[in-house]
């Protein structure tokens, strides 16, 4: 869905001047004043993305992926996805997910699938949803749903209205809760043939999500439609995602807001933050105002997620005046509400002192919530605490331990800097072959501290063959990814002996 969003449909090709401007290239592909050429487009994508433009091979991948302008070609497109992941192209990394996810164009590896929707949830949000499902279902990760709903919430949190579905609404508490899913399906079923909205509510949302049934959008879109009708606040908000996203009904934003209003006026604190972030969504730099109050609204009523949003609002002063104490106030909230993306900006406020005062004691206690609620950033942020004696006593072997964690959660970073411990000994033993493993499996999914430990290795010659061609090759790569201390190594091996 994210792919098929950012391009737009075929039209009759026609010539136009080569341009190296990637916002030229984006006028032909979609026609904006100039006729449309997606073949001319996609021929100058790749002269960009040759030349490292990052955006320009996201772009190129997405049209290689969807046959648009050019033959499909999924080998091709996972090439060149690659090139955008390395860059820090978030959509890049998450198109090559997708690509190892389903054994398209490349091996169908689940296991790579997830670091690479990882790198592209650290890198902005798109990859969230899709890496949570992956360990909602075990595939790939182990199985773990206190990190897929982390993810879910951070998805949401981010903007994906899909991710909300079933969210929040504690009032509407689900009766078929622990029962197993065939008799829930069942129970909500009888009770929405008997004319209860409960029971359409509840059944909308296994259908919707594919929960113990199979997914049926429209199915869905019905019976929350009945529910909503039924005067069912959460109901309407919920179909306003289906409305919102064209799942099962057409899409229709204004309709989706509308629904969305209806929910929160009926005290539904999902609608409210979905609200919330259809109006940010539309004009970022509209009415912050009214979307701080929405988010509000619903951290007031105990959604954490509208905490989380709210406090990121007055922190970065988005829409609103900056004010990083009432920043830290909603986010130390949202954090006892249980959202683990709160905990993790309280915990960097508090520990760097930022807008508050600092206290890396009650920073570490805040990240460690963050980390115990699925947030692998949180982990890996404790981490550097221990590493250092921030807050905390000194600890290199708990500092491994929850990189280790940080890393299980698919955080690439994370798992960069835990094979260079492991290839030092710091915090564990020595144990080059893990080491190798673990810096390989992240360098391939762009992580430039892991191709740069990775050159040491090999340019020493530390548990591989020395090797200091395929070091300086691995180097650049670093330094294409923007790693400092790659770009310095390779430097380094390009200086004459004396």
């Amino acid at each position: 869905m994210v792919l098929g969003l950012l391009l737009a449909a075929c039209a009759p090709a026609a010539q136009a001047p080569e341009s190296p401007d990637p916002a030229v290239n984006e006028e032909l592909e979609g026609g904006k004043g100039v006729a449309e050429d997606e073949a001319r487009a996609a021929s100058l994508y790749g002269k960009a993305c040759d030349a490292g433009d990052g955006p320009s091979c996201t772009r190129l991948g997405v049209m290689l992926q969807q046959g648009q302008g050019v033959a499909r070609d999924d080998a091709r497109a996972a090439i060149v996805y690659a090139k955008a992941c390395d860059a820090g192209e978030e959509i890049g990394c998450y198109g090559l997910g997708v690509l190892h996810e389903r054994g398209k164009g490349v091996a169908e590896d689940e296991a790579r699938a997830a670091m690479l929707y990882g790198r592209s949830c650290h890198l902005g949000s798109v990859g969230c949803a899709s890496l949570g499902a992956l360990y909602e279902q075990g595939r790939g990760v182990r199985k773990d749903d206190t990190r897929a709903a982390s993810l879910f919430d951070q998805a949401c949190w981010a903007g994906d209205a899909v991710a909300c579905i079933g969210r929040g609404s504690p009032s509407e508490k689900d009766p078929g809760a622990g029962k197993p899913e065939a008799a829930a399906i069942a129970l909500h079923t009888k009770a929405c043939d008997g004319g209860e909205a409960q029971g359409c509510f509840h059944l909308g949302l296994r259908l919707a999500k594919g929960r113990g049934v199979a997914k049926d959008d429209a199915r869905a879109a019905t019976l929350l439609t009945k529910a909503c009708d039924a005067g069912l606040a959460p109901a309407c908000s919920n179909l306003g995602i289906l409305f919102a996203q064209g799942l099962g009904v057409a899409k229709d934003g204004a309709r989706a807001a509308e629904l969305y209003t209806k929910g929160c006026d009926g005290q539904d604190l999902l609608g409210c933050f979905l609200l919330g972030n259809a109006l940010r969504g539309s004009n970022p730099r509209g009415d912050g105002a009214r979307t701080t109050a929405l988010y509000t609204k619903a951290c007031d009523g105990g959604l954490a997620l509208g905490c989380a949003s709210a406090g990121n609002m007055f922190r970065h002063g988005e829409g609103v005046s900056k004010d990083e104490a009432r920043a830290a106030a909603l986010l130390v909230k949202g954090c006892q509400g249980g959202n683990s993306k709160a905990c993790f900006f309280a915990g960097v406020m508090f520990a760097g002192g930022e807008g508050v005062a600092k206290d890396e004691t009650r920073g570490a206690a805040l990240l460690t919530k963050a980390c115990d609620g699925g947030e692998a950033v949180g982990c890996s942020a404790l981490a550097e605490l221990f590493a250092k004696g921030s807050g905390v006593a000194k600890d290199d072997a708990r500092a491994t331990a929850l990189l280790s964690k940080a890393c299980d959660g698919s955080h690439g970073l994370a798992c960069a800097l835990l094979g260079t411990r492991v290839a030092m000994g710091k915090g564990v033993a020595r144990d080059d072959a893990r080491a190798f493993a673990l810096l390989t499996r992240v360098c391939d999914a762009s992580e430039g501290l892991a191709c740069t430990s990775l050159g040491v290795m090999f340019q020493n010659g530390q548990g591989v063959a020395k090797d200091d061609a395929r070091a300086a090759a691995l180097y650049a790569r670093a330094c294409d990814m923007g790693s400092p201390d790659g770009c310095h190594r390779l430097k380094a091996t390009q200086r004459p002996v004396p």
